[in-house]
């Protein structure tokens, strides 16, 4: 906690290797050398809330964010600040990377670390990168922001084209499940849901509170929506055989028990 601390008076980033220095410094009689030890110290300070560390994916594994109110008061304030200027930039809920710099003007010396940025917000479930644009420069990407995502047209073309009223020929199994929540569902869940499960978002048919996933492997979509008013989720799934259609429901259950446990 002491090394955390010092080096957060003057950045709220550091990698391991500067942690592991300044832990050397403070405790020279300790061996710091043990990674696995290491990553466990870095994720029980995590879940204390004493910093904010991944051990997964790797391309953040090796970061740790010194102050977590950096994040809350930093980051997240001045991606959601109400100005104007910096709302037509997340309009509606697309954020395109090349714009970042106007939005996190105060670390624009920093932006360098905006990659990571997107990343940690995605582990907390507040945005993911648009599934096409993976692999282009970071500065050519952009993010979605569920809970800023409009709500569903009543007659989306695109969205009628890709899940129609009734069922193909290729997809003649149809299942229907609710999820009840007690009291409300939070919108926070439906958010974290989203960035989860967002590889498996079919053509980008996202809103705030309904996607299309397809499974195309297994030629297996579903259409899940959340009835705020009800307090549930309802999930439709279509594919060619029982129990395969089964299957992927079990992995959407699996998926919600994960945004929860979180």
């Amino acid at each position: 906690s002491t090394s955390l601390s010092s080096l957060s008076s003057w950045i709220p980033i550091c990698d391991k290797s500067k942690l592991k220095e300044n832990l050397q410094k403070d405790y020279p009689t300790f061996d710091f050398s043990d990674e696995k030890l290491l990553n466990q110290g870095l994720c029980l300070l995590h879940d204390w809330g004493e910093c904010v560390y991944f051990s997964q994916p790797e391309s953040l594994s090796n970061l740790i964010v010194v102050d977590p109110k950096f994040l809350t008061k930093g980051i997240l304030a001045d991606l959601f600040k109400s100005e104007s200027n910096i709302a037509s930039k997340r309009e509606n809920g697309i954020i395109k990377h090349s714009d970042l710099s106007l939005i996190w003007t105060q670390f624009k010396e920093s932006s360098f670390y905006f990659s990571n940025f997107i990343e940690i917000l995605g582990e907390f479930g507040v945005c993911f990168v648009v599934n096409q644009d993976k692999g282009k420069p970071f500065n050519d990407q952009k993010s979605i922001i569920p809970s800023l995502l409009p709500n569903k047209s009543i007659h989306d073309k695109e969205f009628e084209k890709k899940w129609p009223r009734t069922k193909s020929y290729d997809q003649p199994i149809e299942l229907e499940r609710i999820f009840k929540f007690n009291p409300i569902v939070p919108d926070e869940l439906v958010s974290r849901l989203l960035v989860l499960i967002h590889p498996l978002i079919q053509d980008e048919l996202v809103w705030k509170n309904d996607v299309v996933i397809f499974n195309e492997g297994e030629n297996i979509q579903s259409y899940i929506r959340v009835e705020h008013q009800l307090s549930r989720f309802i999930i439709t799934i279509r594919g060619p055989k029982h129990q395969k259609c089964l299957e992927f429901l079990k992995w959407i259950r699996s998926q919600f028990d994960q945004v929860i446990e979180k």
